[in-house]
């Protein structure tokens, strides 16, 4: 009895140091995310880039993701769910974003500054891959922290794009690779939003199943 009595109170300190790291990493995590916002928004208008913009806009999505996340890691898992949810329809609702900026792109024809496109993605990138690895191992814990690594791994995927991006429009003096560029990212915010709708369909109808 007094041996078991232990193993609950290891138990709930491993589970009490688990939560609050998880919290650490989410607030860390976030303030990046919203910098990166801030220095793309400013640097995507100068340069005039729509794929900085594009991934700008991103960045602000994930910091209110991450400060949902961070209400949602102490909550039921019902509650985790459901800010799964919401944040796949930030990312669904980014998706429809970056196609209005294809066609923006398609129109106006405007050649961005590669050179800093080049600079900023660099940064990006580096400070996204950082964010990957720190909630890597965090990911498989539950919806809610796999979903939040979700965002981090595209905004590394789009910060290499945008890098390709950059060097393309140098080489060929040409708008096209911009708009190949808002093409993957559309696809690939896109087919996320549906994964995590997906993985949320199936939690919820899990937990109703269990009720009933």
């Amino acid at each position: 009895m007094h041996n078991n009595c232990n193993n609950d109170h290891t138990l709930d300190l491993d589970s009490e140091l688990n939560t609050k790291s998880q919290v650490n990493i989410l607030i860390f995590v976030c303030i990046l995310n919203f910098i990166l916002f801030l220095l793309e928004f400013v640097y995507g208008m100068y340069s005039s880039s729509n794929s900085l913009i594009s991934d700008c806009l991103d960045n602000f999505s994930d910091s209110l993701a991450y400060l949902v996340s961070l209400i949602a890691i102490t909550k039921s898992k019902k509650f985790k769910i459901y800010t799964a949810i919401f944040k796949g329809t930030l990312i669904f609702l980014l998706s429809l974003f970056v196609l209005y900026k294809i066609f923006d792109k398609m129109i106006y024809k405007s050649l961005p500054i590669f050179e800093t496109m080049s600079y900023i993605s660099i940064i990006s990138f580096t400070v996204n891959l950082i964010c990957v690895f720190l909630l890597f191992p965090y990911k498989s814990k539950d919806i809610n922290m796999q979903s939040v690594w979700l965002c981090s791994r595209n905004d590394a995927v789009a910060n290499i794009a945008i890098l390709i991006t950059a060097l393309l429009t140098w080489h060929f003096k040409s708008y096209i690779p911009d708009v190949i560029t808002a093409i993957i990212l559309f696809i690939l915010f896109f087919h996320s939003s549906l994964h995590i709708f997906k993985i949320s369909y199936v939690g919820l109808k899990n937990l109703y199943s269990q009720q009933n």
